[in-house]
Parts: structure tokens; C-alpha cells; sequence
């Protein structure tokens, strides 16, 4: 995904990923899946992908996990 390329050659980029994902951080998983997706085709002008794409967006249930799980899931997928 952050190779994406828009019109000029220029990569969507981990610096653009990261802002999605921080602004998009309040929505659920499948908001989160949603928003991102579409500034990906919105910055690729809806072009198909060159290569394959993966996402992944996992939620988890803050009231159900310790604070210990919960830092061991972040520290995991960091």
C-alpha cells in the first residue's frame, strides 16, 4: 500500500499511511480498513494496483483485555 504511485511516479509512502491511520485512529477496525483504502484510491486516481496488497487492522475489546495484553498486542505489532 505504500507503494502506491500516483500520476507523477510519486509513492504513497509511510508518512502518508501513518497520518491516515492517526486521523482515522477513533474508528473501528472496518472504519479504519475504509478510510485508508479509499485515500489510497483517491491518491492512485482509482488505478489498479501494480502488485498485491496486503492490509491488516486488528481491534481488540479494551474492556475485556488487561493492560498487560494490550501492550504485549502493541508491542508485537510495532
Amino acid at each position: 500500500m505504500i507503494e502506491a504511485i500516483d500520476d507523477d511516479g510519486e509513492p504513497f509512502g509511510f508518512d502518508r499511511f501513518e497520518r491516515v491511520l492517526l486521523d482515522a485512529g477513533h474508528l473501528s477496525a472496518e472504519g479504519i480498513k475504509k478510510t485508508l483504502l479509499g485515500s489510497i484510491r483517491k491518491f492512485t486516481r482509482n488505478r489498479p494496483p501494480e502488485d498485491d496488497q496486503t492490509l491488516v487492522v486488528v481491534s481488540f475489546d479494551r474492556e475485556a483485555a488487561g493492560a498487560e495484553e494490550v501492550e504485549a498486542a502493541y508491542a508485537t505489532a510495532t
